[in-house]
C-alpha cells in the first residue's frame, strides 16, 4: 500500500498499482454517484475543497466538492479524481 493520498510527480506516467487487484476492489467499493448526484449526508460523504494544478502548472480549486469517505484517506483518491475530473494534478484534498 502506497502512504498518503498518492500524486505522481508525473502524472502522465500511469502508476505500477493501478490497475491491481487491491485498487480494482478499492474503486468497486466507493459510491462514486456521489461525485455526481451529491447526498449531503456525512455518513456517506464529506463536503471538500480540491486543489488542482493544470498542464501548464496553473493551481485552481474546486469548492463543495462531496467526496464519498469510503475514498477518503486512500492512497488512490487524488490519483483518481485528477482522470475523474481531467485535470492534471490533484495537489490537496481539504474537508470540512
Amino acid at each position: 500500500m502506497i502512504p498518503g493520498n498518492y500524486t505522481p510527480s508525473n502524472p502522465n506516467v500511469v502508476p505500477g498499482w493501478y490497475g491491481s487487484v487491491d485498487y480494482l476492489a478499492w474503486f468497486a467499493s466507493v459510491d462514486w454517484s456521489i461525485l455526481i448526484n451529491p447526498a449531503p449526508d456525512p455518513s456517506q460523504a464529506q463536503q471538500c475543497t480540491v486543489t488542482y494544478q493544470s498542464a501548464s502548472g496553473r493551481r485552481d480549486q474546486m469548492s463543495d466538492v462531496w467526496i464519498p469517505n469510503a475514498a477518503l484517506n486512500s492512497p488512490y483518491t487524488n490519483y483518481t479524481l485528477a482522470g475523474w475530473f481531467g485535470v492534471y494534478k490533484v495537489n490537496n484534498i481539504t474537508c470540512q
